[in-house]
């Protein structure tokens, strides 16, 4: 058994594990999403966690003011799509703000220092839950668990590599480094024309007007 920089322990056979899972679970992708102004950093740096932000004095437009999850040392990404019921407030929020989608290779999930949520981090379940069960192939497969009828997977008619519940997320404890990076998306060609001088080239640049909306499950998480 190791142990990782932040106190978080996994067997040696873990990491096979999780990509057994993320293969059988047709995993291609990961997400976060950004205000466009924070692209050239990101560009630059990578993905840093709010709190190595604040002790370099980097500059960054956060999307989430108050951080209600307490965890300053991560970053939050998504599994196969956004979560978009925070990213809809947010974009209501800041109506008059250009916002991308970040692709991110899936190994992310076994190669870096992750805790995995079922739902949203800050909730009372996930307060309440252990750090040892969002660990590993264990807090990664607690992402897929079945909830109680009508919101079962089926019911619901959910592909394999989407999470339960729409809110559900990775919080990542180190750097995710440009190399990480695979693509990003816009939700119409003028934004993406905007940016793409700062993208570098080998970063895939689509607009995909669907990250932008709600997953076709919304109705079920309406309460």
């Amino acid at each position: 058994m190791l142990s990782t920089s932040i106190g978080f322990y996994f067997e040696e056979d873990d990491d096979e594990s999780m990509k057994s899972f993320i293969e059988e679970r047709n995993i291609e992708f990961l997400v976060h999403f950004t205000k466009c102004t924070n692209l050239e950093s990101i560009f630059k740096i990578g993905l840093q966690p709010r709190q190595y932000l604040e002790n370099h004095q980097i500059e960054s437009s956060y999307n989430d003011s108050f951080r209600l999850d307490g965890y300053l040392n991560a970053t939050c990404l998504s599994i196969s799509f956004p979560n978009y019921k925070m990213f809809y407030s947010l974009r209501c929020e800041n109506r008059d703000i250009d916002w991308a989608v970040l692709g991110i290779y899936p190994h992310v999930l076994y190669s870096k220092n992750c805790l995995f949520f079922k739902e949203n981090a800050a909730s009372n379940n996930e307060r309440n839950t252990p750090n040892y069960l969002k660990e590993g192939l264990t807090g990664l497969s607690r992402m897929f668990e079945e909830y109680a009828p009508p919101r079962t997977r089926l019911f619901m008619n959910l592909d394999s590599n989407l999470p339960t519940n729409p809110q559900a997320e990775v919080l990542v404890f180190d750097e995710i480094k440009v190399d990480d990076f695979f693509g990003i998306a816009f939700n119409n060609k003028w934004t993406a024309d905007v940016y793409k001088t700062i993208i570098p080239e080998r970063i895939e640049v689509i607009v995909n007007e669907s990250l932008f909306n709600g997953r076709h499950d919304y109705p079920f998480w309406r309460s």
